[in-house]
C-alpha cells in the first residue's frame, strides 16, 4: 500500500479514513500479541478480560509489563506514541467528519482540507507503524 499524497473529496476522505481504522485495528491486535510474550516473559499471568481490553488498557499493561522484562520491546518515546495512537484512534472513530461535515458551507471547504491534511499525516504514519509491527508479529 502506498502512503497517501493528497484527499481530494470525500470519497477518497471516507477510503482514508477506512484505511486509519484498519491499520488502528491490525496494531491493537499485534500489540495484544506482544502484551501475550512479554506476560509469559516476566511470568505474568494475564486476566481471562484482558481479551477484551481497550487498546488503551493494552498500552498501559503493557508498559508496566515489558518495563519488568531485561530486554523491553518498547522505548518510552514509542510508549508515548502508542498512548497518542489511542487518542487518535477515537479521533477517527467518533470526531473527524464532525470536524467538516456541518460546517457553514463557506468554511466546509477550509475545514475539509484542513481535516485532509490531519488525515494523511496520521494515516502515513500509522501505516508505518502497521507494517513494522506486521513484519515484526506476524513474520
Amino acid at each position: 500500500m502506498k502512503p497517501i499524497t493528497s484527499i481530494q473529496n470525500s470519497t477518497e476522505y471516507h477510503a482514508a479514513v477506512g484505511r486509519v481504522m484498519c491499520f488502528c485495528q491490525c496494531i491493537e491486535q499485534d500489540i495484544k500479541a506482544i502484551l501475550r510474550v512479554k506476560a509469559k516473559e516476566a511470568k505474568t499471568i494475564l486476566p481471562p478480560e484482558s481479551k477484551t481490553w481497550t487498546l488503551g488498557q493494552v498500552v498501559h499493561e503493557l508498559e508496566e509489563i515489558d518495563y519488568k522484562t531485561p530486554k523491553p520491546f518498547f522505548s518510552k518515546n514509542d510508549y508515548a506514541f502508542l498512548r497518542k495512537l489511542t487518542h487518535l484512534r477515537n479521533h477517527y472513530a467518533h470526531q473527524c467528519y464532525l470536524d467538516w461535515v456541518h460546517a457553514s458551507s463557506t468554511a466546509r471547504k477550509e475545514e475539509f482540507d484542513r481535516s485532509a491534511e490531519k488525515l494523511i499525516k496520521d494515516h502515513n504514519n500509522l501505516q508505518k507503524l502497521f507494517e513494522l509491527l506486521e513484519k515484526t508479529v506476524r513474520g
